[in-house]
């Protein structure tokens, strides 16, 4: 899975943040998800099936990376498992109600906790936000996640417990853009890097960028095997007082892929696994001692982007005869168990989750519209499908793919090795495709393969374009807020730091994009983002699979394992987990 807040905030949305501080109360605290009495002491071991790259906040887009990140940091504002802003250190979540946003909506103020401190014992305050913030607007620092550093237009320190930030222009995502949860922004320890490291990208190639020393979070890192293990124990300094964290500890268990890692859950060699594949859901559904625990929202997706770049994929008439001949619904049914199980829905926006996710775009059969003339899996398929192409001068050749000026009609997909679902996926994509005349050649990668420089090539690799995939599935989710500027603006190409993959431009898209930012009516901005909707279902940069819950698996012996499918996810409370007995 992407995690990648350039791709979709993860966090609230600036109109409802009155409401979210009615829901969480701005107290101090901090996150609970309830549970009978905890008990201190123990270490889980939490299985991943990626080994994270940087542990610098802003410098990864990895799943498993902002997993672990999430156990060692703490955020200004995070988001639960409830789809809600709750203040993490600090004081509460800034609204127009309790002053902490303008009336015009360009300035912020955040009120810091009194007495933080840092792992090693200084003190965490508003000097150590304003340096991180300076650092992630700084280009040799922040090119992977696009902070949005060149919308702050200044940044004062009224005191130690203050920090103000002036925008340039009004944007209505720019709090959940920028500053919720460990993936957007957590302050970095000013007294030892400003010293050590005088400039960005001598921090991004340390040590720092592998194993952090100090922290801020419930837990620290204590001990890195690279490829195996990072274990993490309990910070004395967490802000939360002595009596949290409740576990000693916490072990990242590198393993080569899912499949090990369910052979592990079977074995009981670890004590939780997140994002299972949904092709092991039998295996894992009945593990004695252990349980289920599906993701609370439905708030991620999965989805085919086309690579616009390939001459062949730029015609729009090929675009829509793949997605009006693929059958979703066989994803749904016979990958995802849904029903009865109902882990997997249909959906035809990014939006899953937010109050801009659009129902009306599924057709009473649960299908998706595309193109100009919006036909459909259910209204035209094959048929249509086939005459589109004739249209568009491919003419099925001796073996039955087609060809076009001496050219064969073959695309490459691309998507995480490891997933078997994705394999399965893709097994039906090349016979749907058959079908119509379309080759699918599989070129399959490790998670940090395909999110770094398959999917997105740097201005070193490529002035534009990409010439790496053509086809590519992964899941990813929009957070609490809709805001999909850089997902579709035309600017926002991987070699600027966004994260249009697809290099899809169409400047009516370009100008709804922005403008819905500057819109705090939520209702309005609503429909601008159906607008948007509606464009690029006629354009088909993407073919939507569906949304569905992520499938997490724990010993239950842990208590208050919440994973939320927002923000980070499966650790996003670890200083809430606790064991029985305490111990493992």
């Amino acid at each position: 899975m992407l995690k990648k807040r350039n791709l979709w905030p993860v966090g609230g949305v600036f109109l409802l943040l009155t409401m979210v501080l009615s829901a969480c109360g701005g107290g101090s605290s901090g996150p609970s998800t309830g549970g009978n009495t905890p008990v201190k002491g123990g270490t889980v071991i939490d299985g991943i099936s990626q080994n994270p790259n940087s542990l610098l906040p802003q410098r990864s887009n990895q799943t498993f990376s902002l997993l672990v990140q999430a156990a060692i940091r703490t955020p200004l504002f995070y988001s639960t498992d409830k789809a809600t802003l709750a203040p993490g250190i600090a004081t509460d979540v800034p609204s127009t109600t309790n002053g902490g946003i303008s009336a015009d909506g360009k300035t912020y103020t955040f009120k810091l906790r009194t007495g933080l401190k840092w792992s090693d014992g200084q003190p965490l305050n508003a000097d150590d936000v304003v340096y991180t913030i300076n650092l992630f607007k700084d280009p040799k620092y922040s090119t992977k996640d696009g902070f949005p550093g060149d919308e702050i237009a200044n940044v004062a320190e009224p005191d130690q417990n203050t920090v103000v930030l002036t925008l340039n222009k009004v944007d209505a995502a720019f709090l959940n853009l920028g500053f919720v949860d460990v993936l957007a922004f957590s302050p970095l320890p000013k007294h030892v890097y400003s010293t050590q490291f005088p400039s960005a990208d001598k921090l991004i190639q340390s040590n720092e960028s592998f194993q952090p020393t100090v922290s801020n979070g419930p837990f620290t890192v204590s001990e890195r095997v690279q490829g195996d293990h990072i274990t993490v124990k309990r910070n004395p300094n967490y802000y939360l007082g002595p009596d949290k964290p409740y576990l000693d500890s916490i072990i990242f268990k590198n393993l080569e892929d899912a499949t090990t890692e369910v052979t592990a859950l079977q074995a009981k060699q670890i004590d939780t696994a997140y994002f299972i594949p949904v092709s092991s859901y039998d295996q894992v559904s009945n593990i004695p001692g252990y349980k289920l625990t599906p993701s609370t929202q439905f708030a991620s997706f999965e989805a085919w982007y086309f690579n616009l770049t390939n001459p062949i994929l730029s015609d729009v008439k090929v675009r829509e005869a793949l997605a009006i001949s693929f059958d979703t619904k066989k994803e749904i049914t016979n990958l995802w168990h849904s029903p009865p199980q109902n882990l997997a829905k249909p959906t035809c926006d990014e939006a899953v989750g937010t109050f801009a996710h659009n129902e009306s775009l599924i057709d009473s059969k649960g299908y998706c519209s595309y193109g100009p003339d919006q036909k459909s899996f259910d209204n035209g398929g094959v048929d249509a499908a086939k005459a589109l192409l004739d249209q568009a001068g491919w003419v099925p050749g001796s073996d039955g793919i087609r060809v076009k000026g001496g050219q064969r009609l073959s695309l490459r997909i691309a998507t995480t090795t490891g997933r078997k679902y994705r394999e399965d996926s893709e097994a039906l994509a090349q016979d749907a495709w058959k079908a119509i005349g379309v080759e699918l050649k599989v070129d399959n990668h490790p998670s940090g393969d395909l999110f770094g420089p398959i999917l997105f090539p740097t201005p070193t690799d490529s002035a534009s374009g990409n010439n790496k995939f053509d086809i590519a599935e992964f899941a990813t989710g929009p957070g609490t807020d809709p805001d999909n500027r850089l997902l579709y603006d035309s600017k926002q190409i991987p070699q600027a730091g966004g994260s249009n993959l697809m290099f899809y431009k169409n400047p009516t898209v370009d100008q709804l994009v922005n403008q819905q930012v500057t819109v705090v009516d939520q209702a309005q901005r609503k429909a601008l983002f159906t607008q948007i909707q509606q464009q690029v279902q006629q354009d088909v940069p993407i073919i939507w699979l569906y949304s569905f819950a992520n499938i997490n698996v724990n010993t239950a012996r842990l208590h208050n394992y919440a994973p939320s499918g927002e923000g980070p996810d499966e650790t996003w409370n670890t200083q809430d987990w606790w064991l029985t007995g305490g111990k493992r």
